[in-house]
């Protein structure tokens, strides 16, 4: 019998992580950095409220830098601006690997389509 080792879920899964909202509390539907995850907020939650927040996802849209330079192709690479809360396609310092694009998005697009990877190891940039 084979045995095999699984590093990630399986295709259609997702990983989330429980964790209590600190000062200001959390807006669903926004991505945030928690120590060395990043990921996106499922649920509004107030100070010292539970809150879900899923940092591995397959297509899932989340919040992109808008302007010149900021589109994706397919398959570019995902950089998270802690700063901005948004994603875009340039590697810079201060950002980290989040995951690639699943979908084409321009430059004057609100949102990309993306799978999402933001557990360890992310990568600083």
């Amino acid at each position: 019998m084979a045995l095999f080792l699984r590093t990630s879920p399986p295709p259609g899964q997702t990983a989330s992580v429980k964790l209590t909202a600190g000062s200001g509390g959390v807006t669903g539907g926004t991505l945030i950095k928690v120590n060395d995850i990043v990921g996106m907020v499922f649920n509004d939650a107030d100070e010292g409220d539970e809150y879900v927040l899923f940092y591995v996802a397959e297509k899932i849209e989340v919040p992109k830098l808008e302007g010149a330079g900021s589109a994706f192709e397919i398959g570019d690479h995902v950089y998270y601006d802690a700063t901005l809360q948004t994603v875009t396609p340039i590697q810079a310092a201060g950002l980290w690997r989040i995951g690639v694009a699943t979908e084409a998005a321009d430059d004057d697009a609100e949102v990309v389509e993306i799978d999402l990877e933001g557990k360890l190891p992310l990568v600083e940039v």
